[in-house]
């Protein structure tokens, strides 16, 4: 009967939501167990050498604490936004911003991340580049998860690319890594909050690239992912540019 077949397609997409959203929970858990591992590995190695009475030197272990705080911190904001973004509630608060100043704030925290796999970033940057007119906090995140994503899915040794060019009242930044690529039937749902219904790239877990569409959406732009396996990706957005009607750069 039609009703019966309507009532168990209602079951099953009730069931499938929820495997998604376990799915989704189990994202969250493995982000924030990652770096809390590290920390607390990193806080016993201090107390040990306290306990022996050995100097405490090693700036590399407060250097991993120190970002894998900045990881936790992150995740967490991510996660009191996105909901608002979602809905289309967030009240962004937009300024000017120097395209220089999220590039150098998202290397300064991946640092530690680029020189463990020595990888290098290349950047291409005009210098006449007008700033954007966006929200600090929001935006900041954007380019820490999508340069996270690059230095992740990068071969040691490897190049990440980014660049950045004025496209009318917009500047469009590309970021590009020299990873195995993204399957093409993944492409199209890259962005989806829920990672359950495909496989995503090798690895890739959270909301991280759907946390940074809404972002750039919110701020009147786009993104998209350009690729193909095995030879890389390449994540692109648009953010505006300040006009000079807008408030005076605050870098």
């Amino acid at each position: 009967p039609f009703g019966l077949v309507i009532v168990m397609r209602d079951v099953t997409d009730a069931r499938e939501l929820e495997r998604l959203k376990q799915d989704f929970l189990d994202m969250l858990v493995h982000d924030l167990r990652s770096p809390l591992g590290v920390i607390l590995t990193g806080v016993e190695f201090l107390l040990d050498d306290i306990k022996t009475g050995r100097a405490i030197t090693d700036t590399e272990v407060l250097n991993l604490i120190k970002e894998s705080t900045s990881t936790m911190d992150n995740l967490i904001e991510t996660l009191l936004d996105f909901r608002l973004l979602e809905e289309k509630r967030f009240p962004l608060q937009q300024e000017q911003v120097s395209l220089n100043e999220f590039i150098e704030g998202a290397e300064k925290l991946m640092e530690l991340k680029l020189r463990k796999k020595e990888i290098t970033l290349v950047k291409e940057i005009p210098s006449d580049l007008p700033p954007l007119y966006v929200d600090r906090g929001v935006i900041s995140r954007v380019f820490q998860n999508l340069l996270d994503n690059a230095i992740k899915f990068s071969p040691r040794g490897g190049e990440i690319r980014l660049k950045a060019q004025q496209v009318g009242e917009m500047v469009q930044i590309c970021i590009s890594d020299q990873g195995p690529g993204i399957d093409p039937d993944v492409i199209p749902h890259i962005f989806e909050r829920y990672g359950g219904r495909r496989q995503k790239r090798k690895g890739s877990h959270g909301l991280g690239l759907p946390f940074c569409k809404l972002a750039v959406e919110a701020h009147g732009g786009r993104i998209w992912v350009e690729s193909q396996e095995t030879t890389g990706a390449t994540f692109c957005f648009t953010l505006p540019l300040a006009k000079e009607s807008t408030a005076p750069l605050n870098a």
